[in-house]
């Protein structure tokens, strides 16, 4: 998906599930215009979210688990209206954050991990009291109060859900969710598998967990790790670390709790198992897995400490 100066969005690739927009489920081998008016876009696996300049949130592609947020679970092969007010969005596997005007946060979609932050996941489920009432119902403990589930695996959310407020960024990742606060203070919730919520446990957190304070940006990763920018240009990370994507100089297999990789970083990405970031002074960093040449370095070698990429 991309934008244009005047703010058409255009869009191209697989189109299976009518991710592209254009009202097919033809994949399209060259770019086709979508909307206008578009001041941001993100694409999940299989569904796209974007923001027009009036604020308003369209969705369409797949609508497994409700990730485009329209009260159904259908797939929708052309844009679709879903909030008003929105400044951010980000968009995964199966889920879907968005940031409104007034700093809210609301979340929708899979919700197998806890990665919307509502206090529930399926796993929870399945450890928790259910009460099963005369009708079928399935209702289940959701902070200290019963929520009806409708089945005992439905744990998705159709329609957005508000999570958090003063929120100023948001990053989700496959199963779990990064956000900012005004204050600088950041919050994490989700899967914690591999440490990658940096709370110092591998236990999942349902509900919005502080982390760090005085950071200004965060990236989760694909799969597993997450790389956050503090106000003083130090880069951070934690989380899965198999092929070297923290940076830290080993593939120690998971850092539980955020660790320093570099200083002077104004913006970072964390992909799936590689990450880059760039420095105040206009210079590209690679590290992480590099089989397919990911990390543009001229070689297919893992690099696990950052490595200057050069652009000609």
């Amino acid at each position: 998906m991309a934008i244009k100066s005047d703010g058409s969005l255009w869009a191209w690739g697989d189109n299976q599930f009518g991710q592209l927009g254009d009202g097919t489920s033809i994949d399209r081998h060259t770019p086709i215009k979508i909307l206008e008016d578009v001041i941001a876009v993100s694409a999940g696996s299989s569904h796209t979210m974007a923001i027009k300049s009036d604020g308003s949130l369209w969705a369409w592609g797949s609508n497994q688990f409700g990730a485009l947020g329209d009260g159904t679970s259908i797939d929708r092969h052309t844009p679709i209206k879903i909030l008003e007010d929105v400044s951010v969005v980000s968009a995964i596997v199966g889920h879907t954050m968005a940031i409104k005007s007034d700093g809210s946060l609301w979340t929708w979609g899979s919700n197998h991990l806890g990665q919307l932050g509502d206090g529930i996941s399926i796993e929870r489920q399945h450890g928790s009291p259910r009460v099963i009432k005369c009708d079928g119902s399935v209702w289940v403990w959701r902070n200290n109060q019963l929520e009806q589930l409708g089945d005992e695996t439905n744990t998705y959310r159709y329609t957005p859900m508000k999570i958090l407020e003063n929120v100023i960024a948001v990053s989700a990742g496959v199963g779990h969710t990064m956000a900012i606060k005004s204050d600088g203070s950041l919050w994490a919730w989700g899967d914690n598998q591999f440490g990658q919520l940096g709370d110092g446990t591998n236990i999942d957190r349902y509900n919005p967990t502080k982390i760090m304070e005085d950071v200004i940006a965060v990236s989760a990763g694909s799969w597993h790790h997450t790389m956050a920018i503090k106000r003083d240009g130090s880069l951070w990370a934690w989380g899965l670390n198999n092929a070297g994507q923290l940076g830290d100089g080993t593939t120690s297999f998971k850092r539980c709790s955020p660790t320093k990789i570099m200083e002077d970083v104004i913006a970072v990405s964390a992909g799936g198992w590689h990450s880059m970031a760039s420095k105040s002074d206009g210079s590209l960093w690679a590290w992480g897995e590099n089989y397919f040449g990911q990390l543009g370095d001229g070689t297919n070698i893992n690099q696990l400490s950052p490595v200057k990429i050069e652009i000609k």
